[in-house]
């Protein structure tokens, strides 16, 4: 039986600041070797799934279509420039977010679905985060340290989401590539 590496993800549309701010972030760590997500690639995971079948994709696609008619499409702050693991030996760096409670509704309504098709939730709690890069081997801990102290707490973009992405992600040499297996729009305001 076939299966996909798949996931579902909102999709960052990157404007001014945060793209002046991603490419700063690469040439001031660049004595590091940081594999850094393609700048069209960025997204906030809500569900890694992993190995999906066939009739998963489509019982998946069936939960997303319940899920999104019921959230209006909301939106959320990137700010504050952080990592995960040690200033010595960051693992993963990252945008924060903020204003992220309706990002954590969704994702917990997501998962109330999942289990049930066979999917298991991760452990740890949900920290809603952009990654910008994954850490192999780190060189750069003073200029890290400078880089936290001015951009901590920094407003990078406001992030409008309308819609929901359940992605098929295939591995290539050159690195990943993230395919939408299909699109699900969150209900729009109504305005009176």
């Amino acid at each position: 039986m076939s299966t996909k590496r798949t996931f579902i993800a909102i999709k960052i549309k990157v404007s001014g600041n945060l793209t002046d701010f991603f490419h700063k972030v690469q040439a001031e760590l660049k004595r590091s070797s940081v594999k850094w997500v393609d700048i069209q690639n960025l997204h906030i995971t809500l569900a890694f799934l992993g190995d999906t079948t066939e009739i998963q994709v489509t019982q998946v696609s069936s939960a997303l279509d319940r899920i999104t008619e019921l959230h209006h499409a909301f939106g959320f702050n990137l700010q504050g420039f952080g990592y995960f693991g040690s200033l010595q030996s960051p693992r993963v760096l990252w945008l924060g977010v903020r204003r992220g409670d309706l990002l954590k509704a969704l994702r917990t309504k997501l998962w109330e679905e999942l289990p049930a098709l066979g999917f298991t939730a991760e452990d740890r709690d949900f920290s809603p985060h952009l990654t910008l890069g994954r850490v192999r081997e780190f060189r750069d801990q003073q200029r890290l340290q400078d880089m936290l102290g001015q951009f901590k707490e920094t407003a990078f973009q406001e992030v409008a989401v309308e819609e929901i992405i359940f992605y098929e992600s295939q591995l290539n040499p050159a690195g990943p590539v993230y395919k939408p297996i299909k699109r699900f729009p969150l209900r729009k305001e109504e305005h009176s």
